[in-house]
């Protein structure tokens, strides 16, 4: 089981999702070194360019259905939401 210390926050998945690429990747690091399966989950979306932003939300589209990143719970998507984007240096960290 995992501590709820180490579950992935909305403000660790908005880190990972946005940002200046530095502290993406050192987001990234902390996560992957905590074993959350949110984070992991997240993440892999990511490599796969399906992930989006929507306010404070990050969300994981999933067989054309939003899932939010933190609670992993169905979620709406919003026409606004926008796409995440990772550079080649994310991808090969």
């Amino acid at each position: 089981m995992i501590s709820s210390a180490f579950a992935l926050s909305s403000n660790k998945a908005k880190q990972l999702a946005t940002g200046e690429t530095d502290t993406r990747i050192k987001t990234q690091s902390q996560l992957v070194s905590r074993a959350d399966e949110s984070a992991y989950r997240l993440i892999k979306a990511m490599t796969e360019d399906s992930v989006k932003i929507a306010g404070d939300h990050v969300l994981i589209i999933e067989d054309g259905k939003a899932i939010d990143a933190v609670s992993g719970e169905a979620s709406s998507l919003p026409d606004s939401a926008e796409d995440v984007i990772s550079n080649n240096r994310m991808r090969g960290e």
